[in-house]
């Protein structure tokens, strides 16, 4: 199945070098929520680019499923989301793997895109809606125009690049073709960079984990840093498919076992000789994993036997065999001072987004969400956990 590009946070890429950092948002006093990190007088800044998934547009089709552009697929409070807003990047998505995919799968791969994009549109509308509550009208009125000149300045051109068109009016027919135009992207642009900000001042950042807390996740997760041993090998073999009489086939095993203890190549005798399934590349395996061997009797000897000594002759259900192990990396556990690092990003990653998920949880129950995938197909793929984001309200 394939997945939805997360909408990620405006980045500096484009309009002029990076971003300082976000101005605090007038509360509705008039003032700002932050005086020390805003001074008087500070503008609103736009994001300097817009996440390319949600802009993009798809130039053939139209439909999905039995939604067209025009329907109403959502509503966030007095907000309305088309069909068009999510069918552009989904088939955008889609479109280089249409050949290699049956009606059904194509139709079940867009259906769940669909969902994922529109949950990540239902979250920007969420934020923006509760930005738009509490911020005055004038003000939402400067930071609308300080982001129209942000997108006329970088993000047309974009545009442009991202539905490769020469000029503007091609762009606005491309747009047009897919249900979309240049006004309904400004706005998006526009309440994105209102969502982006009003989170960042409005969830709070989770900078650290307790140690105590990184201790007992490695310990309740002690299989994921378990080490298992790795053999680099060598091999040759007589197949009993190729000599099935096995007395027939234990001599000839040692008889290119005599040609290299006698001073031969070991490679060379396996390239020429050995039934084995590596005998082209000299009899060499690459780094085989404990547990991962068809043969167990091979790789009780691959984990056991000395480093650099020829084994005896093996014989297990395929044929026999004369080995030797290169290099060997013993079993062991990742110790917890080389995890840590690794184990407090991902921690870090999920606290962060426990606290954004309360934070929408406690905002949607104040604005009424509806989605067309409600009661229907899986509505857990949009639907914020503890609330009732993609449900009609309760009463």
């Amino acid at each position: 199945m394939f997945s939805a590009p997360p909408l990620a946070e405006p980045n500096s890429q484009s309009g002029g070098g990076a971003l300082p950092n976000p101005a605090p948002f007038p509360n509705a006093a008039g003032g700002v929520s932050n005086p020390a990190a805003n001074p008087a007088g500070a503008a609103f800044t736009a994001p300097s680019a817009f996440p390319e998934t949600a802009l993009q547009s798809s130039p053939t089709i139209a439909t999905w499923g039995e939604f067209v552009n025009a329907q109403i697929i959502a509503r966030v409070g007095n907000e309305t989301i088309l069909a068009a807003d999510v069918i552009g990047p989904v088939n955008k998505i889609l479109e280089p793997h249409k050949d290699k995919m049956s009606a059904d799968e194509y139709q079940e791969n867009q259906q769940k895109l669909m969902k994922d994009f529109l949950k990540q549109i239902l979250e920007n509308k969420i934020l923006y809606a509760d930005a738009v509550s509490k911020i005055p009208k004038e003000n939402m009125t400067k930071m609308e125009s300080a982001v129209a000149d942000q997108f006329e300045k970088s993000y047309v051109k974009k545009l442009m690049e991202l539905n490769k068109s020469g000029s503007r009016a091609e762009l606005e027919k491309k747009l047009a073709d897919s249900g979309s135009s240049l006004e309904k992207q400004q706005r998006m642009f526009f309440e994105r960079s209102i969502a982006v900000q009003w989170e960042r001042q409005n969830v709070k950042s989770v900078d650290d984990i307790p140690l105590a807390e990184l201790l007992a996740y490695y310990k309740n997760h002690s299989d994921d840093y378990e080490i298992k041993g790795q053999a680099l090998w060598e091999e040759i073999m007589v197949s009993f498919e190729k000599i099935p009489d096995k007395p027939t086939a234990y001599r000839t095993m040692a008889d290119w076992g005599n040609m290299v203890f006698q001073g031969q190549p070991f490679g060379a005798v396996a390239e020429k000789h050995s039934h084995g399934p590596t005998s082209f590349k000299q009899g060499r395996w690459d780094w085989t994993t404990a547990g991962s061997q068809k043969s167990k009797i091979l790789e009780a000897a691959l984990f056991a036997m000395p480093v650099g000594q020829l084994s005896a002759i093996i014989e297990d259900e395929s044929g026999f065999h004369i080995v030797r192990v290169l290099e060997r990396k013993e079993a062991g556990r990742v110790p917890f001072e080389k995890a840590q690092a690794a184990i407090r990003e991902s921690l870090l990653t999920a606290a962060q987004d426990r606290v954004r998920n309360e934070y929408l949880v406690k905002v949607s129950e104040r604005i009424p969400v509806w989605t067309i995938f409600d009661g229907q197909l899986d509505p857990k793929a949009i639907t914020l956990k503890g609330s009732g984001a993609t449900g009609r309200k309760k009463r």
